[in-house]
């Protein structure tokens, strides 16, 4: 829905280029790598710093969204 939102608002939603092997490797091979990224719900605090930090390096994102999720 933030992805929708954000495309809604005119701006340009880009897959990831050459951090997409580092995200692979950091995460379950059920996660989705395109726009927008799933580390799926199961996900810990630290899978999510891991995608963060890849992708904050790839030069064609100049802003990232982070929608956490917790089971109550």
């Amino acid at each position: 829905m933030a992805a929708d939102a954000a495309e809604g608002l005119g701006l340009k939603m880009v897959s990831p280029s050459r951090q997409l092997e580092k995200l692979k490797a950091a995460c379950p091979r059920s996660a989705a790598f395109g726009n927008p990224i799933d580390v799926i719900g199961d996900a810990e605090p630290d899978r999510y710093v891991k995608a963060f930090e890849i992708m904050q390096d790839d030069e064609k994102i100049d802003g990232i969204i982070v929608v956490v999720t917790r089971r109550i």
